[in-house]
């Protein structure tokens, strides 16, 4: 009989750490949905702000390059071109402290941002607001398709994220050698 007693306490005591570990392990499976879900969800809307942001960009740069060149530079700023002139630098910061300047593709784009910044102030042509306009939709897109790249990896919970993380860096790094992808260096004269 004590035999029977002793396998029946072992039983109920295997059974109740079985269940103690299953709960554990079921609240941090549970958590790591939770947590994944919440990044996730806050990266899509970071996303698409900064896609709308990297859309409108150009197109008040080049406004205020083509307000410059009507100006009657008499001196005096019109309170529009002024004005324009201040929203351009309010969507400059807004645009930057979207990125991470840690981070290689974002300190790129940053440079782009300021660059078109400095050329849309400038008397000259179009062609190099253009190209700066080139670039930043560029390699914003190698900025979209990363992070994308990082949500489908972690919502995986895959134990290589780091490693594609790294990869696609190292192909952004190649892509950036080719010269026409270079970011030139502006000067304000």
């Amino acid at each position: 009989m004590p035999e029977l007693t002793n396998l029946i306490t072992t039983g109920l005591l295997t059974a109740l750490f079985s269940g103690f570990v299953a709960a554990i392990v079921s609240s941090l499976a549970s958590r790591k949905t939770i947590y994944v879900n919440a990044v996730t969800a806050e990266r899509a809307k970071w996303i698409e702000k900064l896609r709308a942001n990297v859309a409108t960009y150009p197109a008040e740069a080049h406004n205020l390059f083509y307000k410059a060149k009507t100006e009657d530079w008499g001196g005096e700023l019109s309170e529009e071109y002024l004005r324009q002139l201040r929203e351009l630098r309010s969507r400059n910061t807004e645009l930057k402290l979207r990125l991470n300047p840690r981070g290689e593709i974002d300190r790129n784009i940053i440079r782009i941002v300021d660059n078109i910044f400095l050329a849309a102030r400038k008397w000259t042509d179009t062609t190099e607001l253009q190209t700066l306009e080139r670039l930043l939709c560029t390699h914003a897109q190698w900025l979209l398709k990363a992070e994308w790249e990082k949500v489908k990896a972690e919502a995986r919970w895959s134990v290589f994220a780091k490693h594609i993380e790294a990869r696609y860096l190292a192909e952004y790094r190649e892509w950036t050698r080719k010269s026409e992808n270079q970011i030139p260096d502006v000067q304000l004269a």
